[in-house]
C-alpha cells in the first residue's frame, strides 16, 4: 500500500464493526457514508510525495504547485481555478501568501502538513470551500482574517456543503483585532463532512475563537482524532435560539483529545454519539450538553477541569434528556465530576468519579435518571441533591439509584446507602431529604 493510501480492508472492518452495535438503518447510514467518503479519499491520495517527480501517468488529472517540475504553478488558486472536478492539486512544501476559493470538486493535498504552508495574511478565510465533494489535506493554515463580525472569516469556512473531508492538517488562529468570534473550521448548514487527524491551536487566546463550530441546520458530521487546545471553545456546537437558529444533529465527536481551553465541548446537539475522547485541563468546564436529546456520552476521559466550585465541572447535562452516559472516567476535576441542571430521564451507567474536588454528583432539579453501577470514590462529596418544588414531581419521577460502589459507605455492599439532599419549597423553605441506594457493591466496577 504507497504511503498515503487507506486499505480498503481497514475500512470495510471499521464500518463493520460499528454497524454491529446497533441494527438501526440511523446508524447504517452514518458509518456507511464515512466509508463511502473515505472510499473517495483514497482516489486523490495515491501519488508519490517526491521533488523529483515531473511526469506522472495521471498528469492529466494532476496539477502541481511549486517544485521544480515542467509546467508547475507558483500559485494554488491559480491551478485550482484551471482544475476540473474529480482532479487533484498536489502544493510541494513552501509558504504561499495566498487567500484560496475552492470552487471544484477536488483533492487539495500538500506534501507534508509541516512545510507546505498556507499564509492568508489576514486578508479573508484561508480556506473557502464553495463546492461539495472537496478533499483539504496535508498543510499548515494560518493567519485569517479577523473583523467585528462573528463567523465571518474563519481559518476554513464551509457553507451549504456535503461530502468535504478535512483532514491532516495544522490549523492555527493568531493574534485577534476585534472581539468577534472565528473557528479554526467552521460549518455551516453543512453536511457529511469528516474533520479527521488535524491540530487546531490558537496562537494566542484573547478573544471568543473555537477550535471546530457548527451552526445552522447541520447533519451527520464526524469530528474524528483531532487535537484541539487554547480557544475559547475546543467545539462549539450551540442549541437552538432565535439568534443561533441551530438544529445539529447525528453528530460524531470520536477520539478527540480536547485540553486548554475555557470550556471544552459545549455541545447543544441531539442524537449524536461523544465517544473516546480526552478532555482535559480545560478552565471551565470540560463538556457541556445542554437542550439537545438522545446522545450517548461514552467512554471518554475527562480530568482536571474547573476553576474550584461546583458549577466548573467535568460534565454538565443541562436541559437535556433521554441521554446514554456511561463507561466515562470524571476524575480530579476542580468541582463537580457530573452535574446535572434540569435533566431528567438519563441513563448513567458504570462511569468512575473519583476525587472531585467539590462532588462527584450534583442534582439539582433533575428527576426519573438511573444511576447504575457508578463508582464514586473519595470526592470531597460524592454525590448530594437539591429537589425543587413541586413535590409532586419528587413524588412521580424519582431518582433510581442500583447497585453503586460508594467509598464512604460502611459495610459496602451489605447495607444500603442513603445519599443527602434537601428539597427546596420556597427560597425560605427548605428541608432535608434523602434517596437511597438500597443495593450497592462491595467494589467498585473496573470501568
Amino acid at each position: 500500500m504507497r504511503s498515503g493510501s487507506i486499505s480498503l480492508d481497514l475500512i470495510f472492518k471499521y464500518i463493520t464493526k460499528h454497524i454491529k452495535l446497533g441494527s438501526n438503518s440511523c446508524m447504517f447510514r452514518r458509518y456507511l457514508t464515512i466509508g463511502i467518503i473515505f472510499l473517495f479519499i483514497t482516489s486523490g491520495l495515491s501519488i508519490a510525495k517526491n521533488d523529483n517527480v515531473t511526469s506522472n501517468t495521471n498528469r492529466d488529472d494532476t496539477l502541481y504547485v511549486g517544485g521544480s517540475g515542467p509546467g508547475n504553478y507558483t500559485t494554488i488558486q491559480s491551478a485550482i481555478t484551471a482544475s476540473n472536478d474529480g482532479d487533484t492539486v498536489y502544493v510541494y512544501s513552501g509558504v504561499y501568501n495566498e487567500t484560496l476559493t475552492v470552487s471544484k470538486s477536488i483533492t487539495l493535498m500538500g506534501e507534508d502538513r509541516n512545510t507546505t504552508i498556507i499564509d492568508g495574511k489576514k486578508q479573508d478565510s484561508v480556506v473557502k470551500i464553495t463546492q461539495d465533494g472537496v478533499i483539504v489535506r496535508g498543510f499548515t493554515l494560518k493567519e485569517s482574517r479577523y473583523t467585528g463580525v462573528n463567523w465571518l472569516y474563519n481559518v476554513i469556512t464551509i457553507r451549504n456543503r456535503v461530502n468535504i473531508v478535512i483532514t491532516d492538517n495544522i490549523i492555527q488562529i493568531g493574534l485577534q483585532e476585534y472581539n468577534s468570534a472565528t473557528a479554526g473550521i467552521y460549518l455551516e448548514d453543512s453536511s457529511n463532512v469528516i474533520i479527521s487527524n488535524n491540530i487546531i491551536i490558537n496562537i494566542e487566546l484573547v478573544a471568543s475563537t473555537a477550535g471546530i463550530a457548527i451552526y445552522g441546520i447541520s447533519s451527520y458530521n464526524y469530528i474524528l482524532s483531532n487535537e484541539i487546545g487554547n480557544h475559547l471553545w475546543g467545539i462549539k456546537i450551540p442549541y437552538y435560539t432565535s439568534i443561533s437558529k441551530s438544529y445539529v444533529n447525528f453528530t460524531e465527536i470520536t477520539n478527540n483529545t480536547i485540553f486548554d481551553n475555557q470550556e471544552g465541548i459545549e455541545f447543544g446537539g441531539g442524537h449524536s454519539t461523544l465517544n473516546g475522547n480526552i478532555i482535559n485541563n480545560n478552565k471551565f468546564r470540560g463538556l457541556v450538553s445542554w437542550y439537545g436529546k438522545d446522545n450517548s456520552i461514552t467512554h471518554n476521559v475527562i480530568t482536571e477541569n474547573g476553576v474550584g466550585h461546583e458549577f466548573s465541572c467535568g460534565l454538565w447535562i443541562w436541559e437535556t434528556s433521554e441521554n446514554l452516559i456511561a463507561f466515562n472516567t470524571l476524575s480530579s476535576n476542580v468541582g463537580t465530576g457530573l452535574y446535572f441542571l434540569n435533566a431528567d430521564s438519563n441513563q448513567i451507567i458504570e462511569n468512575h468519579l473519583e476525587e472531585n474536588t467539590v462532588f462527584g454528583l450534583l442534582l439539582q432539579s433533575s428527576y426519573n435518571n438511573i444511576f447504575r453501577n457508578n463508582n464514586f470514590v473519595r470526592n470531597e462529596k460524592n454525590a448530594y441533591f437539591e429537589y425543587s418544588f413541586p413535590i409532586i414531581r419528587r413524588l412521580t419521577m424519582p431518582n433510581n439509584w442500583d447497585g453503586n460502589y460508594w467509598s464512604d459507605q460502611l459495610l459496602k455492599g451489605v447495607i444500603p446507602k442513603v445519599i443527602l439532599g434537601k428539597a427546596v419549597m420556597t427560597i425560605f423553605i427548605q428541608v432535608p431529604w434523602v434517596q437511597v441506594d438500597w443495593k450497592t457493591l462491595s467494589e467498585p466496577k473496573n470501568v
